[in-house]
């Protein structure tokens, strides 16, 4: 670079040896400049100096009398290092873009550097505060263009005494090119660390999520090796470590091979695709489990699959209550069905879900036929409207009711019966259904109506 252009005027010894001392000081900067460039190419990733560069810059022109500021298109200061204190640059270089008549503006018009000397009697004229009125201030604008040849900012090179020479544009020039290629390293680089912070917070979240999930969660490669599982795992498995879990492979494991968990990974591994399923097992410590089980593939960024992640949830609870309900279900039946009256059951949703031996007897249908809703099939037609708003209203209430109705007997004859019913509620005084009963009332239906005849 050669902005050592100097007053000639100047021809005492010492202003000949300041000169000297500043061309040897500029040497040395520019020395320790590509130092710093070259630091900064080689540890680019571990290393970043761009406030070190900066800072070396700026010292730079200092030692032979320039000042340099650099400027984002709206005139903001885009590294304040450059300066001590951060200009008002709409006062004092007038630098916005949006400004017509200012020069900043004609040279990024331009998109080349231009040369204003005695820049306070141009057009746009800038002052700065606190500058001895006998100083002339002499302006090099150098605009900072992208890849596409378009505007990022602009660099403002302020000399006092000594002007600008044309052959200093071409300085100028591969400074701003320079500076534009830092710059945009530096805004790409901080995209860059942002994004990388922002997924390091993310796996963050995840790994504490997944330390204190209430289920048990583990992670494997396309080998069958575990890559992590999670406490809430151990726990269920009553593993002593994560290292003694993870020192097993899930598809050479003779237990996991018997349980079918090794054949489940595998299908999720190789097709790409959700699985899950309900085993009772028996872990390496002797430990015995219900256990559900979710597998789900794991996907790179080139969406090829390149494991399976997983969470376990102990069910062991449940499953002994069901196999206890089963129990008192069958003894329930065994019961119902000796009984001589009807006997019926609903779910939930007040749907019919079991009849006895005695209610299938009279109809003389099987059980899947009066499942649901089908058993009202048997109701005599003028008596169905108004059974089922009893049955509606009551089920809505979570209430009990009584009603009578013709039923179809096996014979083809529609014979009375009453029917009552009461809800059935769980520990938690939840509604889990209706059980009623019914009982044949034909006899005595016919011997009302005899009575009144006579």
């Amino acid at each position: 670079m050669s902005f050592l252009s100097k007053n000639h005027s100047n021809s005492d010894k010492e202003n000949r040896r300041q000169a000297r001392s500043n061309l040897v000081k500029f040497s040395r900067r520019q020395e320790r400049l590509l130092e710093i460039v070259q630091d900064l190419i080689t540890h680019y990733e571990e290393n970043v100096l761009f406030e070190k560069l900066a800072i070396e810059i700026k010292a730079l022109f200092e030692c032979i009398g320039v000042t340099i500021y650099m400027l984002d298109p709206s005139g903001e200061t885009l590294n304040p290092v450059f300066c001590d204190e951060p200009p008002n640059t709409e006062e004092i270089l007038k630098t916005s873009l949006n400004v017509n008549n200012c020069l900043a503006g004609r040279a990024i018009r331009a998109k080349r550097g231009m040369i204003f000397n005695d820049a306070t009697k141009q057009p746009g004229a800038y002052q700065i505060p606190g500058t001895p009125v006998e100083h002339d201030d002499h302006l090099m604008v150098i605009p900072m263009l992208d890849r596409n040849h378009q505007p990022t900012g602009v660099i403002a090179l302020l000399r006092q005494d000594a002007q600008f020479e044309v052959n200093e544009l071409t300085s100028g020039n591969i400074l701003g090119i320079y500076l534009s290629t830092l710059l945009s390293n530096a805004q790409n680089y901080k995209a860059l660390k942002k994004e990388v912070k922002a997924r390091e917070e993310s796996e963050q979240r995840f790994r504490t999520l997944v330390k204190f999930a209430p289920l048990g969660i583990m992670s494997t490669d396309t080998e069958g090796n575990i890559l992590q599982v999670n406490p809430k795992l151990l726990e269920i498995l009553g593993s002593p470590s994560a290292e003694a879990t993870m020192a097993i492979n899930l598809f050479d494991f003779p237990l996991l091979i018997k349980a079918g968990v090794s054949d489940d990974i595998k299908k999720v591994i190789q097709l790409g695709t959700i699985l899950e399923n309900e085993i009772e097992y028996t872990s390496k410590w002797g430990k015995s489990v219900y256990i559900r089980y979710v597998v789900a593939p794991n996907f790179d960024e080139n969406h090829a699959v390149v494991g399976a992640v997983g969470s376990f949830e102990d069910i062991t609870e449940r499953k002994l209550a069901e196999l206890a309900l089963s129990v008192s279900e069958k003894r329930f039946r065994e019961m119902a069905n000796t009984a001589p009256v009807f006997i019926w059951t609903t779910d939930q949703n007040a749907v019919c879900n079991y009849f006895n031996k005695s209610w299938l007897e009279f109809t003389g249908r099987t059980l899947e036929q009066e499942l649901g809703n089908g058993w009202a099939k048997g109701i005599y037609p003028e008596d169905a409207e108004k059974c089922r708003e009893i049955y509606t209203a009551a089920s809505e209430r979570r209430e009990g009711f009584s009603m009578e109705y013709r039923l179809r007997h096996f014979s083809g004859e529609y014979r009375w019966v009453f029917d009552t019913a009461v809800p059935l509620f769980d520990s938690g005084k939840n509604f889990v259904g209706y059980i009623g009963s019914c009982i044949d009332i034909n006899d005595r239906k016919n011997s009302e109506v005899a009575l009144r005849e006579s």
